[in-house]
């Protein structure tokens, strides 16, 4: 008696998808808008010339390490692993502790004023609902 062939994996959900496009779209964003500022091709405000002048290698270090941790858990999570997770949670608190850095030491809030402090806002509500995604996906055993 011969057992039937094993079922193929269930096909990736479309927010899987979404959300490792989202992931490298936005690390890809962050460093192509780093080099046009430092190109000179953006022209900065005379305020924010300071900010960006004070920041070290270890700033851009923090910066590039957060990016990778971010890309990484997306990966994971399209190759359906139960680390991105973690991974996501990580580079969630990496994130915030990072931005704490930068508006005591750096005075991030001058140089970008309370104008931006919702697009900060929205973006940690959209990787704490990543968060849940990816930990409801694990639940359910569809990440291994």
């Amino acid at each position: 008696m011969t057992l039937p062939p094993p079922l193929p994996p269930p096909a990736r959900p479309v927010f899987v998808w979404v959300i490792s496009g989202y992931y490298l779209f936005s690390s890809i964003f962050a460093v192509v808008s780093l080099w046009l500022v430092y190109s000179g091709l953006i022209p900065l405000l005379p305020g924010q010339r300071p900010y960006f002048n004070s920041l070290t290698g270890s700033d851009y270090v923090c910066t590039f390490l957060i990016l990778v941790i971010k890309l990484v858990a997306a990966t994971t999570l399209f190759f359906r692993r139960r680390a991105a997770v973690y991974l996501f949670a990580f580079g969630l608190l990496a994130g915030l502790a990072f931005l704490i850095y930068q508006i005591v030491a750096r005075h991030y809030m001058q140089t970008v004023g309370a104008i931006a402090l919702p697009g900060v806002v929205v973006g940690w509500g959209v990787s704490v609902a990543v968060i849940i995604y990816a930990w409801n996906l694990a639940k359910s055993g569809f990440l291994r």
